[in-house]
């Protein structure tokens, strides 16, 4: 069933898969874009996000239910028949499954304005897997933008290290075009806890 979305929307992307082993940590991934066929079978990502989840000990094939969010921002220009994905990065080898076709973009992409950008220390020594996500919402157009950014900017910062991860990058935009409120976007490049993880993936909205 296809799915029409708009700017500032948020799409749950629910998986389910078999899982056996041990108990760990990994990163499940998901992903609207277009997918191509050649020169061999790849998805042009226009959106991502991705969500750190736990998987129980388990010495036989457990069913496991889990989703991830994405945000629809202006990264992704309206259109029909986008296509979503679903992957463990981790563990390519579990797979990635594709429904085609499934996700119509409508409206107009808001106008934001770059804020904040940081590049922290981290990140001109890192060389390793990284994560990425963009988190969206809306405030009172009264309250100074500068000092919302910098309130932001030091929460999400904060509930990276809480998970244990380290930031490389954070951009803080806002959009102040709407008389009624702001919209805020928050784009996060994180590295991720050390993981491990290995099974196969279905996806579905």
């Amino acid at each position: 069933e296809k799915v029409e979305l708009t700017y500032g929307n948020t799409l749950r992307v629910n998986t389910s898969f078999d899982y056996r082993g041990a108990a760990m940590k990994t990163t499940l991934e998901g992903a609207i874009g277009k997918l191509h066929t050649f020169p061999t079978e790849w998805l042009e990502v226009l959106l991502k996000n991705g969500v750190e989840i736990d998987l129980p000990e388990s010495s036989d094939f457990t069913p496991c239910e889990r989703s991830v969010d994405i945000g629809i921002t202006p990264d992704i220009d309206p259109g029909t028949d986008y296509d979503l994905s679903a992957s463990l990065l981790d563990y390519r080898e579990a797979g990635h499954p594709t429904i085609v076709d499934v996700i119509d973009i409508v409206g107009i992409p808001p106008t934001y304005e770059l804020l904040e950008e940081t590049i922290y220390p981290y990140a001109y020594v890192y060389d390793g897997p990284t994560e990425g996500g963009t988190i969206t919402f809306k405030t009172d157009p009264f309250t100074p933008a500068n000092w919302i950014a910098g309130r932001l900017a030091s929460h999400t910062e904060d509930e990276i290290k809480k998970q244990g991860g380290r930031m490389l990058e954070m951009r803080v935009y806002v959009d102040k075009s709407p008389l009624l409120w702001a919209d805020w976007r928050i784009e996060v490049i994180s590295a991720p806890p050390e993981t491990t993880a290995g099974l196969g993936v279905s996806v579905g909205i």
